[in-house]
């Protein structure tokens, strides 16, 4: 299983298959959003708590000014269209 999810065949990851809605982002087809429903977070936030644990404490080690910079890149990366 990848990080993001879905299996290396591209299935949805066991847990994922039920309580989630998949919403096309911007007319793009390529392009989706992955909506969990809240019963589907419940059982997948004990998965991903060590890495928000350790998110958190990485974080924590960084200035207001390094995060202001981190949340812009990470803005532009979200935002960033594919093409250019």
């Amino acid at each position: 299983m990848r990080g993001d999810g879905e299996s290396a065949a591209g299935r949805p990851a066991p847990g994922l298959r039920e309580g989630r809605r998949i919403a096309r982002v911007d007319g793009d087809r390529r392009k989706v959003l992955v909506v969990l429903a809240p019963d589907a977070v419940d059982r997948l936030a004990p998965i991903y708590a060590g890495q928000g644990a350790m998110l958190q404490r990485l974080l924590t080690r960084r200035t207001p000014a390094e995060l202001e910079v981190i949340r812009r890149f990470l803005e532009d990366l979200a935002t960033q269209d594919e093409r250019g």
